[in-house]
């Protein structure tokens, strides 16, 4: 059987979703193409069987992507017009989480905070509004203005 040959364009790092991936690659005898990503550089001419990209940046990388035609798996949301199968946090799930993990420990007086205006942090904040509001517990939002 022919080694498969997967890009890996996430963008940034965090070592447990690259575990998770090399451990998965090893299991199915995948060969990752991982160099490229690190600054963002668009592999022009890379001609492999499939990638697992994080498309929530600029628009070169999910054009390059596309234009690929190759089994590909979204790490992001950004463009949910792509007929892309996707891989995402649950929010809901999340908050559900942190909530039991709080409330179980008497935890009463809880605040979400977030300084950047992202929507997955919003997504966050508006779970874990629904969540406490299940659980009759008040939950402040605190929203920073971006500074100019």
């Amino acid at each position: 059987m022919k080694r498969r040959r997967v890009l890996l364009a996430m963008g940034w790092y965090d070592y447990r979703v690259h575990r998770g991936i090399e451990r998965y690659a090893v299991e199915h005898d995948w060969h990752l193409y991982p160099d490229v990503t690190k600054e963002k550089v668009i592999p022009w001419g890379w001609d492999g069987d499939g990638v697992l990209a994080w498309l929530g940046a600029g628009d070169d990388l999910a054009e390059f992507v596309m234009q690929l035609r190759k089994p590909t798996v979204d790490f992001s949301y950004r463009r949910k017009h792509l007929p892309l199968p996707r891989v995402l946090v649950d929010h809901r799930e999340v908050a559900r989480i942190v909530a039991e993990y709080f409330v179980s420990r008497g935890l009463q007086n809880f605040v979400y905070y977030s300084d950047v205006d992202n929507w997955a942090f919003n997504e966050n904040g508006n779970w874990f509004d629904v969540v406490f509001k299940v659980l009759r517990i008040q939950l402040q939002v605190a929203k920073v203005a971006p500074v100019p």
